[in-house]
């Protein structure tokens, strides 16, 4: 009996580096452009407590919700529209949380959604739209250049439909590589497999 088990590819060092400068960075760049009308964010204050509270608990529940940082998993398009979605998500609801905490005397009379603020916010989503792309693209060249496709052998039941599958295993090609095609019935299939 063969106890011999594949190898499961781990990430490179450089994988978590990017996933914290992703969270780390949207925070960032959320918080520095919320501060420009709204200081308190940036001070110890009820405000920033609330407001970090909430972008925290947002960004863990939109993680479960659309997934993260799933380099080497998924492809770049995937990841950076699930993760986009869940930060969209995270800034509209701290944002709503920041102007109901701005309601007060010192700040503003009234709730106030569409003001300068909103441009802020705008300008935060774009930015941290920009930063997404660059390191989820950076992180899967980095995974795969690291993990090279795994060759596989493909099993048919009739030779008419290798084509197709291979066309369709040729969508993850950074993941697959038909290096082999046999038909089930092939007597050798054992020891093909073997070799796979």
């Amino acid at each position: 009996m063969d106890t011999k088990k594949s190898p499961t590819p781990g990430e490179p060092l450089a994988i978590p580096a990017l996933r914290l400068l992703t969270y780390v960075g949207q925070a960032a760049i959320f918080f520095w452009l919320m501060s420009a009308q709204s200081f308190a964010i940036l001070t110890f204050s009820r405000t920033m407590a609330v407001c970090v509270l909430t972008y925290a608990v947002m960004v863990f529940a939109m993680h479960s919700v659309y997934g993260g940082f799933e380099v080497g998993r998924k492809k770049s398009h995937p990841i950076i529209t699930s993760m986009w979605l869940g930060q969209v998500c995270t800034d509209l609801v701290t944002y709503l949380m920041l102007q109901i905490m701005n309601v007060n005397s010192a700040n503003n009379e009234y709730l106030q959604l569409f003001g300068i603020d909103c441009l802020y916010l705008l300008a935060a989503m774009g930015l941290q739209l920009v930063l997404l792309c660059v390191t989820v693209r950076t992180g899967n060249e980095v995974y795969f250049a690291a993990h090279p496709p795994r060759q596989c052998l493909l099993i048919l039941g009739d030779m008419r439909e290798r084509d197709g599958i291979e066309r369709k295993i040729g969508q993850f090609r950074l993941q697959w590589q038909v290096t082999d095609v046999a038909l089930w019935t092939d007597r050798y299939l054992p020891q093909r497999i073997e070799q796979a």
